[in-house]
């Protein structure tokens, strides 16, 4: 529930990739992290994210450098800056209060079914302008004059009753 955090509280995650020597480094301090604010008041939650075999995921939050790390607190995501120290001490003093001082972003909603529509779409269009940038042209042109013509088509349908309807109202009124 990271949209508000309302169910479970705060949580505190890292995004990781097990080929990362950063990550690899960082887990026993990662351990400790979690071990100090899960028995503190209020406690946070704590976890990891392999980003490598959750890419949708990783995507979601951006989480592009790592480790990535990213506080979610009411609603809100704090990223860790990547020039702190990682020390389980200055870990902590984020997760508790030093969140304060980076600039929150609101937690992106989970992609909707039109979504995952949109993005197959956008990546075919991508491949079609890698491959072939007059299909593309050719694509973009053809897609206006059909949407053009639809719209001639329609707007002709329906002021054609209008006219005929407005026609047959005058001859029968007199």
């Amino acid at each position: 529930n990271a949209g508000t955090g309302a169910t479970t509280g705060d949580w505190f995650i890292k995004f990781f990739a097990p080929w990362c020597h950063h990550c690899q480094a960082l887990v026993d301090r990662w351990d400790q992290t979690a071990t100090e604010l899960k028995s503190g008041v209020p406690a946070i939650n704590v976890g990891r994210i392999d980003a490598t075999a959750n890419k949708k995921v990783q995507e979601r939050f951006k989480a592009h450098v790592f480790p990535a790390l990213i506080l979610f607190r009411q609603g809100q995501l704090y990223r860790y800056p990547i020039e702190n120290k990682r020390s389980v001490e200055e870990l902590v003093d984020f997760a508790r209060s030093g969140y304060a001082k980076v600039t929150p972003e609101p937690v992106p909603r989970p992609p909707t079914w039109l979504d995952k529509q949109l993005e197959f779409f956008w990546h075919d269009m991508e491949h079609i302008l890698d491959i072939r940038k007059s299909a593309a042209t050719v694509l973009v042109i053809g897609s206006f004059l059909a949407g053009v013509v639809c719209t001639l088509i329609c707007t002709r349908l329906c002021c054609g009753r209008r006219s005929s309807t407005v026609e047959a109202g005058k001859k029968s009124q007199s």
